[in-house]
Protein backbone atom coordinates (compact mmCIF):
# COMPACT_ATOMS: atom_id res chain seq x y z
CA UNK A 1 0.00 0.00 0.00
CA UNK A 2 2.78 2.40 0.73
CA UNK A 3 3.77 2.43 -2.46
CA UNK A 4 0.97 2.87 -4.29
CA UNK A 5 0.67 6.14 -1.96
CA UNK A 6 4.42 6.35 -3.42
CA UNK A 7 2.76 6.58 -7.11
CA UNK A 8 -0.23 8.43 -6.82
CA UNK A 9 1.79 11.61 -5.10
CA UNK A 10 4.08 11.38 -8.12
CA UNK A 11 1.19 12.04 -10.30
CA UNK A 12 0.12 15.36 -9.63
CA UNK A 13 2.98 17.74 -8.24
CA UNK A 14 1.73 21.03 -6.51
CA UNK A 15 4.26 23.15 -5.13
CA UNK A 16 2.24 25.73 -2.46
CA UNK A 17 5.02 27.31 -0.83
CA UNK A 18 7.81 25.90 -2.06
CA UNK A 19 9.51 24.55 -4.82
CA UNK A 20 9.42 20.60 -5.17
CA UNK A 21 11.57 18.44 -6.58
CA UNK A 22 10.56 14.99 -8.78
CA UNK A 23 13.30 12.54 -9.78
CA UNK A 24 11.86 10.54 -12.73
CA UNK A 25 13.77 7.62 -14.18
CA UNK A 26 16.16 9.83 -16.58
CA UNK A 27 14.69 13.25 -15.71
CA UNK A 28 14.67 15.44 -12.80
CA UNK A 29 11.38 18.21 -12.74
CA UNK A 30 11.68 20.80 -10.59
CA UNK A 31 8.01 22.43 -9.94
CA UNK A 32 8.31 25.94 -8.67
CA UNK A 33 6.69 27.45 -6.11
CA UNK A 34 2.79 28.43 -6.78
CA UNK A 35 3.37 26.12 -9.63
CA UNK A 36 1.25 22.67 -10.09
CA UNK A 37 2.48 20.14 -12.79
CA UNK A 38 1.06 16.68 -13.55
CA UNK A 39 3.20 13.32 -14.39
CA UNK A 40 2.01 11.64 -17.26
CA UNK A 41 4.68 9.32 -17.68
CA UNK A 42 8.26 8.92 -17.70
CA UNK A 43 8.41 11.15 -20.45
CA UNK A 44 5.23 13.51 -20.44
CA UNK A 45 4.30 15.91 -18.19
CA UNK A 46 1.82 18.63 -18.03
CA UNK A 47 1.90 21.90 -16.85
CA UNK A 48 -1.22 23.18 -14.98
CA UNK A 49 0.19 26.78 -13.19
CA UNK A 50 3.13 28.50 -12.80
CA UNK A 51 6.59 26.94 -14.09
CA UNK A 52 8.68 23.63 -14.46
CA UNK A 53 12.28 23.15 -15.05
CA UNK A 54 13.50 20.35 -16.33
CA UNK A 55 16.67 18.38 -16.79
CA UNK A 56 16.83 15.04 -18.85
CA UNK A 57 19.34 12.38 -20.11
CA UNK A 58 16.45 11.14 -22.70
CA UNK A 59 13.25 12.22 -24.54
CA UNK A 60 11.02 14.00 -22.46
CA UNK A 61 8.03 16.59 -23.41
CA UNK A 62 6.06 19.53 -21.21
CA UNK A 63 2.39 19.45 -22.37
CA UNK A 64 -0.05 22.95 -22.46
CA UNK A 65 -3.73 22.50 -23.67
CA UNK A 66 -2.00 24.79 -26.82
CA UNK A 67 1.48 23.78 -27.19
CA UNK A 68 4.45 21.04 -26.70
CA UNK A 69 7.32 20.92 -26.17
CA UNK A 70 9.84 18.22 -26.51
CA UNK A 71 13.23 17.49 -26.13
CA UNK A 72 15.72 14.40 -26.42
CA UNK A 73 18.07 15.81 -24.08
CA UNK A 74 18.94 19.36 -22.09
CA UNK A 75 17.69 21.76 -19.89
CA UNK A 76 14.75 24.29 -19.89
CA UNK A 77 12.21 26.23 -17.95
CA UNK A 78 8.30 26.19 -18.83
CA UNK A 79 6.54 28.85 -17.56
CA UNK A 80 2.40 29.48 -17.87
CA UNK A 81 1.85 32.73 -17.33
CA UNK A 82 -2.38 34.11 -16.10
CA UNK A 83 -2.59 35.06 -19.99
CA UNK A 84 -2.28 31.90 -20.75
CA UNK A 85 0.69 32.79 -22.90
CA UNK A 86 3.74 29.95 -22.88
CA UNK A 87 7.54 30.81 -22.46
CA UNK A 88 10.30 28.98 -22.67
CA UNK A 89 13.72 29.31 -22.11
CA UNK A 90 16.55 26.64 -22.99
CA UNK A 91 19.82 26.46 -21.07
CA UNK A 92 21.18 23.75 -23.07
CA UNK A 93 20.27 21.62 -26.02
CA UNK A 94 17.33 21.61 -28.18
CA UNK A 95 13.46 21.70 -27.73
CA UNK A 96 11.50 21.42 -30.47
CA UNK A 97 7.81 23.16 -30.19
CA UNK A 98 4.73 22.46 -31.86
CA UNK A 99 1.33 23.38 -31.60
CA UNK A 100 -2.31 22.28 -33.32
CA UNK A 101 -2.93 25.76 -33.61
CA UNK A 102 0.04 27.29 -34.97
CA UNK A 103 0.52 25.96 -38.63
CA UNK A 104 3.93 25.23 -39.50
CA UNK A 105 5.75 22.47 -41.52
CA UNK A 106 8.04 21.64 -39.23
CA UNK A 107 8.35 22.37 -35.36
CA UNK A 108 10.23 25.33 -34.35
CA UNK A 109 13.83 24.72 -32.90
CA UNK A 110 14.75 26.53 -29.65
CA UNK A 111 18.93 25.76 -29.00
CA UNK A 112 20.78 26.79 -25.88
CA UNK A 113 20.61 30.41 -24.36
CA UNK A 114 17.14 31.54 -26.13
CA UNK A 115 14.13 32.44 -25.37
CA UNK A 116 10.41 31.64 -27.03
CA UNK A 117 6.79 32.07 -26.81
CA UNK A 118 3.54 30.82 -27.44
CA UNK A 119 0.91 33.40 -28.01
CA UNK A 120 -2.63 32.34 -27.05
CA UNK A 121 -4.76 35.20 -28.76
CA UNK A 122 -4.23 34.95 -31.41
CA UNK A 123 -2.42 32.08 -31.32
CA UNK A 124 1.66 32.30 -32.35
CA UNK A 125 5.07 31.59 -32.30
CA UNK A 126 7.62 34.52 -31.48
CA UNK A 127 11.00 34.73 -30.43
CA UNK A 128 12.10 36.59 -27.27
CA UNK A 129 15.31 37.14 -25.22
CA UNK A 130 16.50 34.70 -23.18
CA UNK A 131 15.70 34.77 -19.21
CA UNK A 132 16.65 31.72 -17.44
Amino acid sequence: MRYLSFILMMVFMNSAFSSEILRLKDAQIVVGENSEAKVINQQEVRILKGHIQVKTKKNMKVLNDDVSFSTESGEFRVSLNENNDVDLDVASGEVLVSSPHVHTFVPEIVKAKEGFRYKSNPPGFERRKYSF
